[in-house]
Formats: C-alpha cells, structure tokens, sequence
C-alpha cells in the first residue's frame, strides 16, 4: 500500500501525476490511498477518484501535517509515502523518514530527507547532477522527463492518422479567462473558421466571458474538468496557454505550442524548453497587445505543420513511459534502461576551417538567435539599438527572407551570418550582416566566415552588388570590409539611395555606406 500525501490546493496538476503513478503501481497489484487538503474547488474531482480518500484541514504547521500523515498511513497499512506538495519541506520529511520508506515528487531543486527523489524538470547538462549536494548519497534519484508522470495513453502511435484542426487553449487546472478573452475573440473574428478548443479546469475563474463567446461563434467548444486532456492534444494544430505540466504532454503528444508562464514554477530556463523542442515561450504574453499576440498566433496557425515536424526532432524526448518506469524502480523491478536523449533534426555542415563549420539556421536557433543579437556587445554597433522583443522575433522569424546561418566552433555557435537580395531596377543587390554569439570573436574566425559568404554570393548571385552599413566607430568591421574589397558609396550615386531604403535607421552621419562590386572584389 502506497499513501500519497497530495498538495490540492495549488491545481490540479500534483494530484494528476500522483493518479497516474498510482494507476501504475495497481498494474502491479499495489494499492493507493490519497491524503489531500479539502479544496472545493475540487470536491467534484476528488469525488470521482477511484481511490481511498482522506480529506485533512489545509494550513496546519508542517509538523501538525507529519503527524495526521503518519497517523493515517498506519492505520492503512502503508509501506511507503509518497509526497508531492510546494508547502511540505524538511521539517515534514523529518518526522517521516524513520518511519516508513519515502518518496519525494519535486520541481523545485530544494534539498530533500527522501529515500527516493523524484524530479522531471530538464535541466540540460546539469539534470542528472543537480542534486548530488540536495540529498544524501545513499537518497535514489529519477531525474528528467524520461520519469515525467503521465497516463499511459501518452504511450500511443496510432496519434499519427488524427487530422490536426484545432486551436487549442487551456490555462491548466485553474487560471484567471478574462486573461485571455480578448484574444480568442479576436481570433474567432480573423479566422471564421477556425475550430477553437477551451479547457475550462475545475478551478478556473472568471468565464463568463467565454462562455458568451461560444454563443456568438460556433466555431467555439468548451471542454469542462476533461478527465484527460490527451484527446485535446493529438487534434490541436496549435495549444495556446499556461506551461505547467502540460510541458510534457506537449512533447509526447509534438503537439505546437505557443505558452507564457503564470506561477514561479513553470517558469524555466528557455534553452531547456528549447531541448524539448518547446521553443515559442513568451514571457510577455499576457501583458502583450492582443492585437500582436494574434498576429503571431495566425502566423503559427499557418506554419502549424512545419512546426509539427520539428517536434519530431527535439532534442530530448519525452515517450510517455515514465509513469512506469517509477513504479518499476519503487517496486525495486528490473527496468530497461532508455536513452534520454535524441537526435535534433539532420543538418547539413559544410566546413569552414578545421573547427570551423557553418550550416543554415532552424527552428531550434530561435531563441538563442534572438539572444544573441540583444546582447550588448552586438546590438549598440545595429542600426537599431533598442533590443528587439520576444514577440516581435517569432513573427518575424516565420516571415523574413534572409538566408540564415550560424557559424559554429567545435559544434557550439559561434558567428550569426545572413544576407539577402533584391531587385531594384534591373540590378541585384545583396545586403546583409553579422552578429557574434560570444562576447568575443577571433578576427580570423569572422574573415573566415564572411570569405565564405561572399563567395557563397558569387557564385549564387554573379552579378550581385554588395551593400552595407557599418557603425563608423566599430573599427574592426570597417577594416575587415575594406580588406574584402568594400569601398565607400559617393552620395550621389544610385547605390547610395538603395542602401538608404534597406537601412532606413542607419544615419550617414554615424554609419559608412559602403558596396562591393565584382570589379574592387578582393581589393
């Protein structure tokens, strides 16, 4: 007999692991008793599992909590408990250690008096050593999403014949829907016939609003307290909403998705969610004109498949067996041993130098791209200085015309380099730039990498004639393109009027204007 001592006052989301888990240890023959705090929020949930339940006063000192606890797995004939809960810490963990074996469901890195630690957050390299100084040695580990709990349906390949058609929104167990009413609305306007999915959880406030909007358009569907979400999830073509544990429904699901944060722990470190291929992360969701949020979420909608295919290539995959995989390491039974990690989607390197390759950028560059250039050693040398915005970027980045690449050193960026053409009155013109990934950059590798595109261009673009601004305090570039041939465009010339309307921010006052012809290239 397992007892599990749930936190169910702080959604739905610790309690909905803790079942799954359950489930799986009765495959086994093991039974399951809940400890939960009353909740009404909840009653109506709570009422419907399929499990001993005993409701205790919510609030009590930690110690007070122990001891009901104690008291109860007793009384049950446990031989383990099993603890998920933000409030409950080492004090109560204190009074139950030498009791009964325990076992400890965490997310939030705190150290732990646990005999097993259960903890699927992904934290890049660091995951598997993350607790080596939070809990003692002899303390079991089941760290990463290879351990996330979720229904066994997760486990499922028949997904792939399911037409994706829906937009999907949920803000978990609870959340605030007048949040989010003026943007549906104004999807439902832009996009009459778009199927529009809302998850209303059991503690959700505030729908009326929404509820209005399925009177008005019929494209909307309200889905109540679903027992499962993973219906939902295989027919969403895009899911817009809060990042809690649907982080990892989403990954075993490759179900695009567009999520903003609404409580500290679904807040994570974007090249983490970047490894799960959970890439379009935007902080400033909520607090974004509705108006651009839409933009961006039609501009998703239309790229839905593309961004269905990158989720088959994350980095780190997320299969849906976790919730057994806990229950063979807590029954002490035999477990395979399952690789974590996968291969990201097939890129083509070309090389550079011997360490140095380059390769067009995609989908998984998103955000570091952007990082990179707001960093301050890039953006104050840019026409335009003020750091451009998350949601500015992933509009962007599914709409612009540049060839993209990303020069790497030993396999990790080093150089963003792009270019682009035009056609203006029967000339074609190249412009483009360059920004670093690192604070600082060998000289030799930037002359490497801008001899490569230059002759890139030449090849795909003969008769091209090379445009370009640069910051005339940034002293470096003006000598590296005066090296490779750049000369200075008088202002009277035509050239001049055409880089002036592809830099329309750049002020002559403060940039060079400079072109490379066939005629001056290589000096």
């Amino acid at each position: 007999m397992f007892v599990f001592r749930v936190n169910s006052t702080q959604g739905i989301g610790h309690l909905k692991r803790c079942l799954n888990l359950a489930k799986e240890l009765s495959v086994c023959g093991c039974g399951s008793h809940f400890i939960l705090d009353e909740n009404d929020c909840l009653s109506d949930y709570i009422s419907g599992i399929n499990y001993s339940v005993t409701l205790i006063t919510h609030g009590t000192s930690e110690y007070d909590d122990a001891q009901q606890t104690l008291s109860i797995a007793y009384q049950v004939g446990a031989e383990a408990i099993v603890v998920d809960s933000y409030l409950l810490g080492r004090e109560w963990e204190s009074q139950i250690q030498d009791q009964f074996k325990l076992v400890v469901i965490d997310d939030l890195g705190r150290e732990h008096l646990a005999n097993t630690l259960i903890d699927i957050r992904w934290r890049g390299d660091q995951t598997e050593a993350y607790y080596h100084h939070l809990v003692s040695h002899d303390c079991e580990t089941l760290l990463g999403p290879k351990y996330a709990l979720l229904e066994s349906v997760y486990h499922d390949s028949s997904r792939a014949d399911i037409e994706r058609s829906h937009l999907l929104f949920s803000l978990g167990g609870g959340g605030d829907w007048e949040l989010l009413t003026p943007i549906i609305e104004l999807v439902c306007q832009l996009r009459p016939c778009q199927p529009i999915e809302i998850v209303l959880g059991p503690s959700a406030t505030n729908y009326d609003s929404i509820i209005s909007l399925q009177h008005i358009y019929p494209q909307v569907e309200i889905n109540r307290s679903p027992e499962s979400l993973y219906p939902s999830f295989i027919r969403a073509q895009l899911f817009v909403g809060a990042l809690g544990t649907s982080l990892y429904e989403l990954a075993a699901t490759k179900t695009p998705a567009l999520t903003f944060s609404m409580a500290k722990n679904q807040e994570h470190n974007q090249s983490w969610l970047d490894d799960l291929g959970h890439c379009l992360h935007l902080p400033e969701f909520l607090s974004s004109d509705p108006l651009e949020v839409v933009e961006l979420i039609n501009i998703l909608l239309d790229n839905s498949d593309k961004l269905a295919e990158y989720r088959n290539h994350s980095k780190v995959c997320v299969d849906g067996r976790g919730a057994a995989r806990v229950s063979s390491h807590l029954l002490s039974q035999q477990t395979q041993s399952e690789a974590e990690i996968q291969s990201l989607c097939k890129r083509e390197y070309l090389p550079i130098a011997a360490d140095l390759t380059v390769r067009m950028v995609d989908f998984f560059d998103i955000n570091r791209y952007l990082h990179a250039r707001n960093s301050q050693h890039n953006n104050v040398r840019m026409t335009i200085t003020e750091a451009i915005p998350t949601l500015g970027h992933y509009k962007w980045w599914h709409q612009n015309q540049r060839e993209n690449f990303v020069v790497e050193l030993d396999g990790n960026p080093l150089i963003y380099i792009w270019h682009q053409s035009l056609e203006q009155n029967g000339q074609t013109y190249l412009y483009g730039g360059w920004f670093s990934a690192l604070e600082q950059v060998n000289f030799a590798y930037v002359q490497l990498a801008l001899n490569w595109q230059l002759k890139l261009c030449e090849e795909e673009y003969p008769d091209g004639i090379w445009l370009a601004v640069i910051h005339k305090d940034n002293k470096f570039v003006n000598l590296l393109n005066q090296h490779n041939g750049f000369k200075a465009i008088e202002v009277d010339s035509p050239h001049f009027q055409v880089t002036q309307s592809i830099f329309p921010s750049a002020d002559p006052k403060k940039f060079n204007y400079v072109m490379l012809t066939r005629e001056n290239e290589h000096g």
